[in-house]
């Protein structure tokens, strides 16, 4: 889905969700598995997640997910 979709697809999800105890933050993300390895890869270091997905994302293809981390380790939902 293009940046825009993405937004609109993530007003209607909201900003986070629980999943077994743990609460992920709805993010968008680049759609291309190789990447979103890159997007991870500064995702606890940079503060404005659209814009690292925007500049990570090669094909400008997006999708949401929930993603939830402790400072070291990090997981992803699809949504």
């Amino acid at each position: 889905m293009t940046i825009k979709e993405a937004q609109e697809r993530k007003k209607t999800i909201g900003e986070s969700f629980n999943d077994k105890g743990l609460e992920y933050k709805v993010t968008i993300v680049p759609k291309r598995e190789k990447d979103f390895e890159d997007f991870i890869k500064s995702y606890l270091d940079v503060a404005d997640k659209l814009e690292l997905a925007k500049g990570s994302s090669v094909n400008q293809e997006f999708k949401i997910c929930g993603i939830w981390t402790d400072g070291i380790n990090i997981i992803k939902k699809n949504v």
